[in-house]
């Protein structure tokens, strides 16, 4: 009977970490989906202002000069340098002559007096019956002496995975911009806003380049991993979704710093803070819930960065 009894009581313990974990992770997507529809918003209003002074007749009066300004500078209207659009003319019609050229012209402009008599040579090449092949076509290319080795796609790959994914010396990161990624728990509201929105503002206000990102979301956490020279895991627990992130961390070379404003990784001490005793059971549990996880992550990191843990536990 008493078997029963310490199974049942385990069951319960799971079931109601389960059930605090599955409202962390409702609480997190209901964030997620106020900044994508904060963004969206935003996106469509810039969209329909761009669109609205593209349709002005002072935008289309200016054109010419804009076209002129860019051409003085040294650039294509789209921002490109002459020097190497021109260069890259020259490689697509050496390899695919001018069927290839007119090909990307009518692709990349479209509606362009440009674009549109590309589309015409390519329209009208598509017309002609075929003939008998040109005696240059006959001609087998000259042969310059020159033999390039031959590699197989596997050493391709190896070959490019070694110089991509090789990391960054210490001397190249100092010389960088420092560039901050902060991956941190979301889902708490007050937390958040004091630890997380109020910190990337600090250090953009330095000319520093800051992202956030939630440690739910692994692969945008690993791909902002690859250009960042500092992190910084805030309040985030040891599940292997975030061991992932701190082996791709210590892989890169990087010195990652662990945030925590309150005592969450030592269960006895959270529950001496009085603020506790102001929220209900449920978020009680949900709280002590992260003590245990959370406990592990300063064993993965070289050093762990405390902000006032005395205070901060009413934040949460």
């Amino acid at each position: 009977m008493s078997d029963l009894t310490e199974d049942s009581e385990k069951i319960r313990q799971v079931l109601t970490q389960a059930e605090a974990l599955s409202a962390s992770y409702r609480a997190s997507a209901r964030i997620q989906g106020m900044r994508v529809d904060g963004l969206t918003h935003e996106a469509a209003s810039l969209r329909h202002m761009l669109n609205t002074q593209r349709r002005t007749l002072s935008w289309r009066v200016t054109a010419p000069l804009r076209v002129v300004r860019h051409l003085m500078k040294g650039q294509l209207p789209t921002g490109q340098k002459i020097p190497v659009v021109c260069q890259r003319v020259k490689e697509i019609y050496h390899d695919e002559g001018l069927h290839g050229v007119t090909q990307r012209i009518q692709a990349r402009l479209p509606d362009t007096v440009l674009g549109r008599v590309a589309a015409r040579y390519t329209t009208s090449n598509r017309q002609k019956p075929s003939s008998v092949p040109t005696a240059a076509a006959q001609t087998p290319a000259p042969d310059h002496g020159v033999k390039l080795p031959s590699i197989t796609p596997a050493e391709r790959q190896k070959a490019l995975e070694a110089v991509y994914a090789k990391p960054l010396d210490a001397e190249t990161l100092h010389q960088l911009t420092p560039h901050i990624l902060i991956i941190a728990e979301l889902s708490l509201r007050q937390c958040a806003k004091y630890r997380v929105w109020q910190k990337e503002e600090q250090l953009r206000s330095l000319g520093w380049t800051v992202d956030v990102v939630d440690w739910r979301d692994t692969e945008q956490a690993l791909a902002a991993l690859q250009i960042c020279t500092e992190v910084i895991f805030y309040r985030v627990p040891a599940f292997e979704s975030v061991e992932i992130l701190l082996h791709e961390t210590r892989r890169l070379g990087l010195s990652p710093w662990w945030e925590v404003d309150d005592l969450i990784f030592s269960a006895e001490l959270y529950q001496e803070n009085g603020n506790l005793q102001t929220l209900d059971t449920a978020e009680q549990k949900q709280l002590l819930f992260w003590c245990p996880v959370v406990q592990e992550v300063p064993s993965f990191l070289r050093s762990r960065h405390s902000v006032d843990p005395c205070s901060g536990a009413g934040h949460g």
